[in-house]
């Protein structure tokens, strides 16, 4: 017990107790911020302004995922375009399995390419003009969500939250599990 009382030894025990309180503060706010954040993406953002909730991230890239789909579908009956098929169908099932928001992101922009390469690559082969019709319809919808996705208020909050997040929030991020939400997950 002696130990306790010198004074070096408590300056030490109240150093550790400082961070370690620091350390947890920090990691709830990161936690709430993220939070914040999800709900957006899954929810949509309130804009106080007009009175309206804009369409969340979440329904914009399940559009976009129905439409990979069925574009993939309409080509599966062209074997020179398996690959990119494949390729499509792969990155849609990483984008619906993705567990958080940086790796739905990550998915997001894997699914877009394997959108356009197959978009393109459709255009080597022979398609009928209902082919053609369907394919368009399914590029302006796919390219249309892609379009809101990039102009949603999402970013805006998103940039707020970040911006909101201290610099000793930022500092100890590094050892934190949580870290501090970016603002152009999906842009």
């Amino acid at each position: 017990m002696q130990i306790l009382g010198e004074r070096r030894v408590a300056v030490l025990i109240t150093v550790v107790i400082a961070v370690a309180a620091t350390l947890i503060g920090v990691n709830r706010g990161l936690k709430r911020a993220m939070r914040n954040i999800e709900d957006a993406f899954y929810n949509g953002v309130y804009l106080e302004d007009q009175k309206y909730t804009e369409p969340s991230i979440n329904s914009h890239i399940q559009n976009c995922a129905e439409n990979a789909l069925n574009l993939a579908t309409l080509l599966q009956g062209h074997p020179e375009l398996k690959p990119n098929v494949d390729a499509l169908l792969s990155a849609r099932r990483d984008l619906l399995n993705a567990k958080d928001l940086a790796a739905k992101s990550a998915a997001d922009r894997r699914m877009f390419e394997m959108f356009a390469n197959l978009e393109v690559a459709s255009q080597t082969v022979e398609l009928t003009d209902r082919e053609s019709e369907v394919i368009d319809l399914y590029l302006n919808s796919f390219f249309g969500a892609r379009s809101s996705m990039a102009h949603s208020a999402f970013h805006d909050k998103t940039l707020q939250y970040s911006k909101e997040v201290s610099f000793i929030a930022r500092l100890f991020s590094v050892v934190l599990p949580n870290k501090p939400p970016k603002s152009n997950y999906f842009s």
